[in-house]
């Protein structure tokens, strides 16, 4: 996450080191996260500012390799792996919490 400076600078503000493939793609709906792994799947972020951290909400249990996602609401997703497969995928009700 970043912030323009008042000089017009890049400031760094948060990060996460969780991450363990190489990003596909990245999609925000409302105050939900979705990054596309491309070996991993796909996991569900919130970014907390007052923490300045990202807060992992859930992730997929199994590892595929992601060619494609897009999001369908703020609880769930679709995607599409290297071998022809679509999946959906919905985020638990025991994992939606108010932070």
């Amino acid at each position: 996450m970043f912030e323009l400076s008042k000089k017009k600078n890049l400031l760094l503000k948060a990060q996460t080191k969780s991450l363990s493939s190489a990003i596909n793609s990245i999609e925000v709906i409302k105050d939900r996260i979705f990054v596309s792994m491309i070996s991993n799947s796909v996991q569900i972020y919130k970014y907390i500012s007052s923490e300045k951290t990202f807060y992992q909400i859930c992730e997929d249990i199994l590892p595929r390799w992601t060619s494609v996602c897009m999001v369908i609401d703020q609880n769930t997703f679709i995607a599409g792996d290297k071998y022809d497969n679509i999946y959906v995928c919905k985020i638990p009700p025991s994992n939606i919490v108010v932070l």
